[in-house]
């Protein structure tokens, strides 16, 4: 078999073959407007056929749907609807992709990047129908989105619920936030080729199509719903992402970060002995006077309970009075006794139920403590955002403590 030989250059030869491409649209948009003369004019008067599809079967093989597609794709992509040249617009488009748009709207085919491939396309459709299957009723019955943000464009809702969705670009552009935000640092985060589009979906308003096609283009964002448009330019963009990451400047986490922005409030729980025993550690230097008070008061209630369990038991048994028991036990407890021991000191005396009681309530305390000591450090440093956050996360955690949760 004689070897394959190629001339020229690798540009030259794609330009060659989207050459040919172009002149295989330019087909289709031609075909389609002599079809639509044959069903709109009396050009076939004289040939026999009663229809164009009559015609395009028997002289061509075409069966009735091929009909209908050159037909459509001529209404929808020639110019003015009825011609035999392609709209500019659609130039760079092959036959294939123009196909799959057909049943697309109007609004969201003139936002579909030219780089968009075919199957990125039916994706595309794949997400509009989805959401064409959620009634209004549903939608309106939705929770609207939860935050302290105030969010008042198309653009500010679909950008801060594609953060929330993606935990890639909201890494990426609070990274990007904590150095210089750009044009350039958001379209590296968001569409690293330069172009994408993206469908996230808003409570409250269904899906809406973010459009990136550069930086030399604006943004588009359609509620797929509606059709309702809001295009902004790449200004607007970096001061949209700024506000909502706005809080979180002095953050350096990207998980405290989100649960700033978004309320994901998650109390982070020792994961190791020894961060357990460096939590301890704070806590022990740390104590005040209220501290050591609410200890004892606590220690004191725990030890008088057990007492009186016993003096119960002791009371079916024999003539003795364990009330006088109970307070000579209560008077050495409330004692401050210089060097004098308490409960804490002999954990490992205590029936399981009062030492799981105590341990329990140590470790809240220590928790609380830690907190505490995070919020003093944010005050001293002025890393107000921080404190927010940490203020926060102290207030949930007293409330599940002191409910009992």
């Amino acid at each position: 078999m004689e070897e394959l030989q190629t001339t020229g250059t690798y540009e030259e030869f794609k330009e060659t073959l989207h050459t040919e491409l172009q002149k295989n649209v330019d087909s289709f948009i031609k075909i389609g407007y002599l079809l639509k003369l044959a069903r709109d004019t009396d050009i076939l008067y004289k040939s026999g056929y009663k229809s164009v599809t009559e015609f395009a079967a028997a002289e061509y093989g075409l069966t009735k749907d091929v009909v209908s597609r050159y037909i459509a794709i001529n209404d929808k992509y020639s110019e003015g609807g009825y011609s035999e040249h392609l709209r500019t617009e659609y130039k760079d488009f092959g036959v294939a992709k123009l196909a799959e748009m057909l049943t697309l709207p109007a609004e969201i085919v003139e936002s579909i990047p030219v780089e968009t491939t075919k199957r990125e396309i039916q994706e595309i459709k794949r997400e509009i129908q989805e959401e064409e299957r959620i009634t209004d009723i549903e939608v309106a019955l939705e929770q609207p989105q939860k935050t302290e943000i105030p969010l008042e464009t198309l653009a500010e809702k679909a950008i801060y619920q594609q953060l929330k969705d993606n935990e890639s670009d909201f890494n990426g552009l609070y990274e990007a936030t904590r150095i210089e935000l750009t044009p350039e640092a958001i379209l590296d985060v968001m569409a690293p080729t330069g172009v994408t589009t993206i469908l996230p979906r808003v409570p409250k308003l269904g899906k809406v199509m973010i459009s990136v096609r550069g930086l030399d283009e604006n943004i588009d964002f359609i509620n797929t719903r509606t059709m309702e448009k809001e295009s902004i330019d790449w200004t607007r963009m970096v001061e949209i992402v700024n506000k909502i990451f706005y809080d979180t400047a002095a953050v350096p986490d990207p998980a405290k970060a989100r649960e700033i922005i978004f309320g994901e409030v998650a109390p982070v729980q020792p994961n190791t002995r020894e961060e357990k025993n460096e939590n301890a550690d704070n806590y022990s230097n740390s104590k005040t006077q209220e501290d050591e008070k609410e200890e004892k008061r606590v220690i004191e209630e725990t030890h008088t309970k057990k007492e009186k369990e016993k003096s119960k038991k002791c009371d079916k048994h024999s003539n003795s009075k364990p009330q006088e028991k109970v307070e000579k036990v209560e008077g050495e407890i409330v004692d401050e006794i210089p060097g004098q021991a308490v409960i804490g000191d002999y954990k490992e005396a205590m029936p399981d139920g009062v030492k799981s009681n105590y341990e329990k309530y140590m470790e809240k305390k220590e928790k609380i403590a830690e907190m505490a000591k995070e919020i003093m450090s944010d005050v001293e440093e002025d890393n107000y955002a921080k404190l927010k956050w940490d203020a926060k996360k102290l207030a949930k955690t007293m409330e599940e403590i002191y409910h009992g949760e």
